[in-house]
């Protein structure tokens, strides 16, 4: 049996996983006039490069030769997280910018707001992992 409060803070998890990132895009949307594509276009590449393309690469270097010794030490581990990570999602939204928001480019922010609608799949996904230790959500 699960304990009560164990369902209540999953429960609490998965709701601002969810209410953070449409929160933000909402007050995106009516702050500064985004547009709901440029939205729709960050999430999607984060969702594409990081949660997709990404762990195909830690697979291939990670069981490759070199991956025991990356997993060995916490500083090439951290090296080789830091700029997997980096590199996926900085060519992702230079791509989505360059190729998806080619005629509609998003309007000059202190920050992109594709760049601050990428954290919303980051915050669900992250609050799924550590909600539900067990599931396959991605961390």
């Amino acid at each position: 049996m699960v304990p009560v409060s164990s369902l209540i803070v999953m429960a609490l998890c998965a709701l601002l996983g969810v209410a953070v990132p449409v929160g933000l895009a909402i007050w995106l949307v009516k702050k500064y006039q985004v547009k709901p594509l440029t939205i729709l276009v960050g999430a999607g590449v984060f969702i594409v490069f990081a949660l997709v393309l990404e762990p195909i690469l830690h697979q291939l270097v990670l069981k490759g030769p070199h991956g025991a010794a990356i997993l060995g030490n916490v500083w090439y581990y951290a090296l080789y997280g830091g700029l997997a990570a980096g590199l996926f999602e900085e060519t992702g939204r230079f791509l989505g910018m360059k190729f998806l928001l080619k005629r509609n480019p998003p309007p000059p922010l202190p920050a992109s707001p594709m760049a601050w609608v990428m954290a919303g799949p980051r915050c669900s996904s992250s609050t799924g992992s550590v909600c539900f230790p067990a599931s396959p959500f991605p961390s």
